[in-house]
């Protein structure tokens, strides 16, 4: 690739602790050197040795495999970014973990919880140095020297709020006739604030329920700019539960409201709930919506195109056959940022199929499948709600049971909380079953955390907990203890194709 002349003489010099682009006066190889700085771009005189002597055409690329490295002094980076960087250091940790510890950070692993717990019962006398009565009245003491509070979390509040916060009595004296958000606003606090006020006073359930939420007057006030016709918080339709939206012309009803009150322990919302409410819609051929606080905070576009969609208002249309369609060439990056602006669950890490679909370079929709063997999963569909793309759907199953030589069950799940599952129906898919509720953690009663996260066995390492307790309590009743509370969905339906 290179003269033997140049390899030799780049060799001669490369132990030479400076090195200056005057060191290179040999005439008989200038005009190769020449070419070589402009063909590869090479700006220091050892980055030119350096692709001499390991016979480098090019300037190595970043194992993101996008952009080119820069070259640091002797050698060349290996990442091109600082975010290339974490996510591969990263990745590479993890699997090290991985293979010395089987898991991914050594702090999980029980080695280190076995040596941890060790040392905090002889330093502390505990398992914990939270669980220290010294430790704790010491971060009060610290807490209220530099900012005369408890907990750094309270500063912002004022002294006669601390004063009703701080004493169950008054806390709950003032909370009476009051909803969650009336409360907050009164004393200076954020939405969840008083929530957990009331966790700490065992006041659960003392906040007044809203007769008309935000939430309300924003879905009402999308209706009344579509000029749909609807009754409002009627409880004659579906009695004895209430509906807060329902558009008789077009049997659709609409729930909107605060976790807080749909949960099982802040409210006594059972399991069936949400389920019974939506079987009795379906069985009076009513489909139901049902969104709570993170749905509506964090995706009200796609509630207000789901809603425009089954009140069967025209949108632009574009054809799937205008559409490129891709297999496995959509990077992970681009998949999550599109899946997080149009798909109310974002994106899932359990596939190994991904269809795309292009109309003027940009991503449109995408369908993610796991494939084994012979049965497949369609785990995410979603499209930029902006537009309708008839045909897409079906034209992402054909593809794929075309390019993989598909022969046996596609399956997939629709949740009763967001619709019905039409488009899977009218694609040739059967309803196997309707599942059972199944639900979600919160915390804050503004987000919902899977349960996968917080299954019993993963709970004595996730918050460093007893043995002995772990063992004698439900997973239900630790996570009670950790102040979590449940909200239960209205099920799945599980539909199938056979191919």
């Amino acid at each position: 690739m290179y003269s033997y002349n140049l390899i030799n003489f780049c060799k001669s010099i490369s132990n030479k602790l400076r090195l200056h682009w005057s060191n290179f006066t040999d005439k008989s190889i200038q005009e190769e050197i020449d070419n070589i700085k402009r063909s590869q771009e090479i700006l220091h005189p050892r980055q030119l040795v350096f692709h001499v002597i390991n016979n480098l055409v090019d300037r190595p690329k970043c194992v993101c495999n996008k952009n080119y490295v820069n070259w640091n002094y002797s050698k060349y980076l290996e990442y091109c970014s600082v975010s290339c960087s974490t996510i591969y250091t990263k990745e590479h940790r993890s699997n090290t973990n991985i293979r010395l510890y089987g898991v991914d950070n050594y702090s999980k692993s029980n080695e280190f919880l076995i040596k941890s717990k060790k040392t905090f019962k002889e330093t502390y006398g505990v398992t914990n140095p939270s669980k220290c009565k010294t430790i704790q009245d010491k971060k009060i003491k610290t807490s209220n020297l530099k900012y005369r509070v408890d907990n750094f979390s309270q500063c912002h509040l004022s002294d006669a709020t601390r004063l009703i916060i701080s004493d169950k009595k008054k806390f709950k004296k003032y909370c009476e006739g009051k909803t969650i958000l009336q409360v907050a606003d009164g004393l200076g606090m954020s939405y969840s604030g008083p929530i957990k006020v009331a966790e700490r006073h065992g006041l659960i359930g003392s906040f007044t329920k809203a007769t008309r939420s935000s939430y309300e007057l924003k879905i009402k006030s999308l209706l009344d700019t579509l000029h749909m016709s609807y009754i409002q918080n009627s409880k004659s339709i579906i009695s004895p539960y209430q509906l807060d939206f329902y558009l008789p012309d077009l049997n659709i009803a609409i729930e909107v409201g605060s976790m807080y009150f749909h949960c099982e322990n802040s409210s006594n919302k059972s399991k069936h709930y949400h389920q019974n409410k939506w079987k009795i819609c379906r069985d009076k051929n009513i489909t139901l919506l049902q969104y709570f606080d993170d749905d509506l905070l964090n995706h009200f576009n796609l509630i207000e195109s789901k809603i425009k969609r089954l009140c069967k208002l025209p949108m632009p249309v574009i054809g799937s056959r205008k559409l490129e369609i891709q297999c496995n060439k959509l990077s992970f990056e681009d998949e999550k940022e599109f899946l997080r602006k149009y798909h109310l669950q974002h994106e899932s890490y359990d596939r190994n199929v991904v269809y795309s679909a292009h109309y003027n370079n940009e991503i449109v929709g995408i369908m993610t499948l796991s494939l084994q063997k012979n049965k497949a999963k369609i785990i995410r569909y979603s499209t930029n709600v902006n537009f309708s793309f008839p045909g897409l759907f079906t034209r992402f199953i054909k593809r794929f049971i075309n390019e993989y030589n598909f022969k046996g069950e596609i399956e997939t799940f629709s949740n009763n909380n967001y619709g019905d599952g039409k488009l899977y129906e009218s694609s040739g898919f059967t309803c196997k079953k309707i599942t059972s509720p199944g639900y979600h953690y919160t915390k804050n009663y503004l987000t919902k955390e899977s349960r996968k996260k917080y299954m019993k066995h993963l709970l004595l390492k996730k918050f460093n907990l007893d043995v002995d307790f772990v063992k004698n309590n439900t997973e239900w009743e630790i996570m009670k203890s950790l102040r979590y509370d449940r909200i239960w969905d209205s099920g799945h339906k599980h539909w199938t194709l056979l191919v």
